[in-house]
């Protein structure tokens, strides 16, 4: 499996996540990413990345602090609009993201899914 990397630029398509109903043609396509890109001043966080993920996929997102892992998540999943590019998920693509900060509601001791079920 080839290797992706966030280091290209392309042309502003889309400013949200959209929604498209899945065809023949695309049934095995559940997200599919285009150029996208995002910068907070001249600090370029994602540069034009490009990917189709299919069906049955898994993705792991590692990198040090500040290299623009939360960012991806926030503008694949629509909390955060990109600068450039588009994200076209399946119509019935629901998106499970749990924020880092969110892990200062987890109660002492408890595992992350025994925090969200309580």
């Amino acid at each position: 499996m080839p290797k992706h990397t966030l280091d290209f630029f392309g042309s502003f398509k889309s400013n949200k996540v959209e929604k498209r109903a899945t065809t023949a043609k695309n049934k095995r396509k559940i997200l599919e990413i285009k150029n996208l890109s995002k910068s907070y001043g001249d600090r370029a966080m994602v540069k034009n990345f490009t990917y189709t993920f299919r069906k049955g996929e898994k993705l792991g997102i590692a990198g040090p602090n500040g290299s623009g892992k939360t960012t991806l998540i926030r503008l694949l999943t629509g909390r955060e609009l990109p600068d450039a590019g588009s994200v076209i998920a399946g119509e019935t693509i629901v998106f499970g993201y749990f924020a880092q900060e969110s892990l200062e509601t987890i109660p002492t001791g408890k595992r992350v899914i025994e925090g969200l079920l309580s």
